[in-house]
């Protein structure tokens, strides 16, 4: 029973935060875990736009969700990111690099509520 809560919320989170992405002119950079991955510059013709990432880190932390109790944190990086389609029966879209690792790696030191945003 809570599994399947769980899953479903995670769902609904991430179908929200999709939903999300082009006001803030981002793309959708998969799921690692229960971390939900936007990108910036990563998709042929598009730009890198730091503010954007910056700005929905801070939306999603502060969002009335759809969900709730759940205390979103944040992490943002810049860095080295490639992006592939991946998978034998079921193809998707996986992001990795040097960027990625950064965030997720500062997101268990991040309070809920607070945007972690990397030097580089």
């Amino acid at each position: 029973q809570l599994l399947r809560k769980t899953i479903r919320e995670l769902h609904t989170l991430f179908t929200f935060f999709d939903a999300a992405l082009e006001t803030f002119g981002l793309d959708p950079g998969g799921v690692q875990g229960d971390t939900y991955v936007a990108v910036s510059g990563l998709l042929h013709g598009t730009r890198a736009d730091p503010l954007a990432a910056i700005s929905f880190a801070w939306w999603q932390v502060n969002a009335r969700l759809p969900v709730e109790d759940v205390p979103l944190h944040a992490a943002v990086a810049s860095g080295e990111l490639a992006g592939a389609v991946a998978g034998s029966s079921r193809l998707r879209y996986v992001v990795a690099g040097g960027a990625l690792e950064a965030a997720v790696g500062a997101l268990p030191k991040v309070p809920a509520h607070a945007v972690w945003v990397s030097k580089d």
